[in-house]
């Protein structure tokens, strides 16, 4: 979730409707924020019912937990990814 970052745009009028307008007109990122913690939460709740059906661990198992811990965090990355590019043109 690191990888998506939320605020103002620096260029916002200063005004109530210029703040209101600049927020959302972020609305794309808003859904990759939300779309992100979604895929993130179900994968959390899969790998602790997993865990819940292991009766121990060893370092093998440790060990590609540790690989799977690196591909959950970079899923934020291509949802951002998608969300500076969804309104390009396509060439």
């Amino acid at each position: 979730m690191l990888a998506i970052e939320i605020t103002v745009p620096k260029n916002t009028p200063e005004t109530n409707e210029g703040l209101l307008n600049s927020i959302f007109s972020l609305w794309t990122l808003y859904l990759a924020y939300f779309n992100s913690f979604a895929s993130l939460l179900l994968m959390w709740i899969a790998h602790h019912n997993i865990f819940k059906m292991l009766r121990g661990t060893n370092v093998n198992l440790m060990l590609a937990n540790g690989l799977l811990l690196l591909v959950v965090v970079l899923v934020p990355f291509p949802t951002k990814t998608l969300v500076a590019f969804i309104n390009t043109p396509v060439r």
